[in-house]
């Protein structure tokens, strides 16, 4: 159905901007320059273990965003689904909320 598609394509670019919002991170000098350093710091990113295994779905949305970040190193304009100075994010069960101050 159509509002079925509209769900998945709104939880597909909030996992998007999560991707994102860990690279802002790595790419700031406030905090670690690594993706797992970024995600295992303590208390900032719900759920994250070394001994969960990634979802396929979720493999899938990583590697595209990463692979538009690694090109926007190498000089290339790419498509963000969020800007470079969000750092932050508060989620209400429903979706995310992306801050660029704390």
């Amino acid at each position: 159905s159509s509002a079925a598609s509209d769900v998945y394509k709104r939880q597909v670019d909030n996992q998007r901007k999560c991707v994102w919002c860990v690279l802002n991170r790595v790419d700031d000098t406030r905090f670690p320059d690594t993706i797992i350093g970024v995600v295992s710091q303590p208390g900032q990113f719900y759920g994250y273990s070394p001994d969960f295994p990634v979802w396929d779905n979720l493999y899938v949305v990583a590697l595209d965003v990463l692979t538009r970040w690694s090109m926007e190193k190498q000089g290339a304009e790419v498509v963000r689904e969020l800007g470079s100075e969000y750092l932050w994010f508060t989620g209400d069960s429903v979706e995310n909320h992306f801050r660029a101050v704390y």
